[in-house]
């Protein structure tokens, strides 16, 4: 058989499974088992770091892995990894992924339990949509809590953004709130806003932070200064 890998890594959603944390680790697992399965072949390695569960667009390696079992002769003949969240966290589009890797004739088979995932029968596509329904619904939930949380911050007065490049969190009293750090040069800044450095609006990528340390701009510090009212 041969087996291509898939992994993801979600900075979002990854909070207690460890193994969710690491692409490499994800890998390395994938590998392990092609390797228990009478030794498959992995002839390729999809992966996509830093995306959340929720996106299907851009997703590079995701969309690379669909096309790839499309093509014929095909180049491999099972998918294998971690768990089917990682193909995502929302029930349609993993339902819809699976069926494109079934109808291209390309198995899937998360490491963590061993089991192919059919979609031959209705129960087998009621167990496989009732598993990418959890796996959605815990998003949601992370997503909702998560939401009331910087709620409750942002009523309280406190800082609920990240750490900012050129900024120190100062605490007010009970608030905590970003202030400019002293010599920031504000180009940086107003470069990504117009969207010079890449011509249109888009994250940021640690190519801006090298962009932004090489005209003197401070990396992003956890540091709170207290500042006492008069």
């Amino acid at each position: 058989m041969i087996a291509a890998i898939y992994a993801r890594k979600s900075n979002d959603d990854e909070r207690t499974n460890e193994d969710g944390r690491s692409i490499d680790r994800q890998v390395e697992l994938a590998r392990a088992f092609a390797l228990s399965r009478g030794g498959w072949a992995v002839t390729e390695v999809f992966s996509d770091d830093g995306i959340s569960g929720a996106e299907f667009v851009n997703r590079p390696g995701f969309t690379r892995m669909v096309e790839a079992a499309k093509h014929r002769p095909r180049p491999f003949d099972a998918v294998i990894l971690m768990a089917l969240n990682r193909l995502g966290r929302d029930q349609v589009n993993v339902m819809n992924a699976l069926t494109a890797l079934r109808d291209a004739g390309v198995k899937v088979f998360p490491y963590q339990t061993g089991n192919e995932v059919k979609l031959e029968t209705p129960t087998e596509i009621l167990v496989a949509s009732v598993e990418a329904f959890a796996d959605a619904a815990y998003r949601h939930t992370i997503k909702v809590n998560t939401r009331e949380a910087l709620q409750r911050k942002a009523k309280l007065g406190h800082n609920c953004g990240q750490k900012t490049f050129g900024y120190a969190v100062v605490r007010l009293g009970p608030q905590a709130v970003l202030s400019r750090r002293a010599g920031y040069p504000r180009g940086a800044g107003e470069d990504y806003q117009a969207g010079v450095r890449a011509g249109r609006r888009r994250a940021w990528q640690p190519a801006d932070r090298d962009h932004a340390q090489g005209r003197g701009c401070p990396s992003p510090r956890l540091e709170v200064v207290e500042v006492r009212r008069p």
